[in-house]
């Protein structure tokens, strides 16, 4: 099993465990096999990522490249441009979500 990105899931794999939202309301079971579908779903639903069988288990080589990192932080710099990073909150968010995209 293993939780990958929703923009790297394809058609066809098998969810590990039920997808839910926000609100934790269920918009899939355990074990349904992932449609085009679902996959709006999840976009429209604001999921970021899913846990499946048979993914992310693997030991292999999936570290960033400095470029890589750099990169990604400033899109999620983007995505804060309205926000003041100088707040306690707001600051642990930004950190959070520049360290967690990554990881994606």
């Amino acid at each position: 099993m293993g939780i990958i990105s929703v923009d790297k899931v394809q058609p066809g794999m098998v969810l590990a465990e039920k997808v839910l939202t926000a609100k934790n309301m269920m918009l899939l079971p355990e074990g349904v096999t992932i449609t085009e579908g679902h996959m709006m779903t999840f976009r429209t639903w604001g999921i970021i990522e899913v846990n499946v069988v048979g993914e992310g288990d693997d030991d292999g080589d999936d570290a960033l490249s400095e470029e890589e990192k750099a990169a990604l932080e400033e899109e999620v710099r983007i995505l804060f441009k309205h926000n003041n990073l100088s707040g306690e909150f707001t600051s642990k968010l930004f950190e959070i979500a520049s360290t967690t995209v990554g990881s994606l």
